[in-house]
C-alpha cells in the first residue's frame, strides 16, 4: 500500500516521503534557503528511468531500473 508521512530531515527541516509499506519512493524538502526543492528517489539509477514533460508540469518515474522503451 502506498502512503505519506510527514518527517524531518537531520537538520530538523521538514520533509514528505511516499512509501510503499516501510520503502521509500521519494523524500521531498525545502533546500536551508527555502528557494528550491529537493526531491530524492532512493531507486533511481539511470536518467532512463525518468520522464520529464515540462509542458505539463510533471515527472514521471519508472520503478524499474532498465531503460525506458
Amino acid at each position: 500500500m502506498i502512503t505519506g508521512r510527514v518527517g524531518q530531515t537531520k537538520d530538523e527541516r521538514v520533509t514528505v516521503e511516499l512509501l510503499d509499506g516501510e520503502q521509500v519512493l521519494l523524500k521531498a524538502y525545502l533546500n536551508s534557503e527555502k528557494t528550491k526543492i529537493r526531491i530524492v528517489l532512493p531507486e533511481l539509477r539511470s536518467m532512463g528511468q525518468t520522464k520529464i514533460d515540462d509542458e505539463h508540469h510533471f515527472l514521471e518515474f519508472d520503478r524499474d531500473a532498465r531503460t525506458r522503451k
